[in-house]
């Protein structure tokens, strides 16, 4: 089955992070810009998540691994298809039992935090576009404005020539702003050679992999149990 070039750059990042966790040199992750993981999307959200749960599920490498299973609410949909009422995603990592995981790229997510997310169901690892790519904080300023950081915490400045601007020391987008960009993105023409999953004759959904049905299966580039 194929899949996109987007997918398979991030499913070569995330099978060689298994090999990191043996000693072999990690891999960098796959770096998507904001107009690819906006057209990538099946659809773009803002969320607030309701619940974290951990458990123990195969990977799509077939060794157990510690999952999270994050519930997200209050959805409001910015772009594409609505998922519904709620939304639940499985991502790799997580505390079970005493022993956690941690996988460096892949989302963390904070009960009774809002979020804007790139929904792609078809990604076999995190069920978001880019991974963390795909993931964007919001916060509410003093004055009462929501605005957006990225997954680590920087304030998104701008959005330029399809990407995320972050580290200048400027303000925050608006919420407001940043998704009038996204879908300015989600309308432009993708460049010649660009496969969006579900999109195109050549580009397939990925099935969905074990403990989840219909729900996606995480990965990323490096991961530490203890």
């Amino acid at each position: 089955m194929r899949r996109s070039n987007l997918f398979r750059g991030l499913a070569v990042a995330a099978a060689a992070a298994l090999l990191s966790a043996s000693g072999s040199p990690a891999a960098s992750l796959f770096r998507v810009p904001l107009g690819r993981a906006s057209r990538a999307a099946k659809s773009v959200v803002v969320g607030t998540v309701l619940s974290t749960s951990a458990r123990l599920a195969v990977a799509p490498s077939g060794q157990p691994r510690i999952f999270t299973d994050v519930r997200l609410g209050d959805l409001a949909v910015a772009a594409g298809d609505s998922p519904g009422r709620t939304v639940l995603l499985s991502v790799i990592g997580g505390t079970l039992g005493g022993r956690t995981l941690m996988v460096a790229g892949a989302p963390v997510f904070e009960p009774g935090r809002r979020y804007v997310l790139f929904l792609a169901p078809g990604e076999p690892f995190t069920g978001l576009a880019g991974w963390t790519q795909g993931q964007f904080r919001v916060e509410r300023d003093p004055a009462g404005v929501d605005r957006v950081h990225d997954a680590s915490g920087a304030p998104v400045e701008a959005v330029e020539d399809g990407r995320v601007r972050t580290g200048g020391g400027g303000a925050a987008m608006t919420l407001a702003a940043f998704l009038d960009a996204v879908r300015a993105l989600r309308a432009e023409t993708p460049p010649p050679g660009e496969r969006l999953p579900g999109r195109g004759p050549r580009a397939r959904r990925a099935p969905p992999t074990a403990g989840d049905p219909g729900s996606p299966q995480p990965g990323s580039r490096k991961e530490e149990e203890r």
